[in-house]
């Protein structure tokens, strides 16, 4: 295919789920024309549960340090402009991953706190059980904790 001067093909490969948006295109992957020497507006769409893990230009990871302010504005605003030039092949890698729940612990002890009201009394009671009393051991013990605490109240 002839492409004019002013144009190269940039081709685009997604890994994971999610999409990428280039002059009002949205695709997965494939070909899309852009204009050479013309910053180029790249908006990446994760998709629910997902995020941009990291964005390959021409083989290149942007980073910090070679690309900062793409970098930047991908994080503030979703997409980041890049100018490509016509003497080499252009290519755009987005990787998106799963977003991993890195408050899962905490997610399952909140749960478990609504459930004690008593919490202050029953974290005083526990050391009698020698269960060592911090929020890991709290999360993990779970209802026995409460139904421990709970006993030696009534024990008494």
């Amino acid at each position: 295919a002839k492409v004019e001067t002013n144009q190269t093909i940039l081709n685009v490969t997604t890994e994971g789920n999610g999409s990428v948006e280039i002059n009002g295109q949205t695709l997965t992957g494939g070909d899309v024309l852009v204009k050479t020497g013309e910053e180029v507006r790249v908006t990446v769409n994760p998709a629910e549960g997902y995020k941009v893990d990291k964005v390959e230009v021409n083989g290149i990871i942007l980073t910090k340090d070679n690309a900062a302010s793409a970098v930047e504005s991908l994080a503030k605003n979703g997409y980041f402009d890049y100018t490509f030039w016509g003497d080499q092949a252009n290519s755009i890698k987005i990787t998106f991953s799963k977003v991993e729940n890195s408050d899962n612990p905490t997610e399952e002890q909140k749960p478990g706190e609504e459930q004690k009201p008593g919490d202050e009394e029953i974290k005083e009671e526990l050391p009698q059980t020698g269960a060592p009393v911090n929020a890991a051991s709290m999360g993990m013990l779970g209802l026995t904790s409460l139904l421990g605490g709970l006993f030696l109240k009534k024990k008494r």
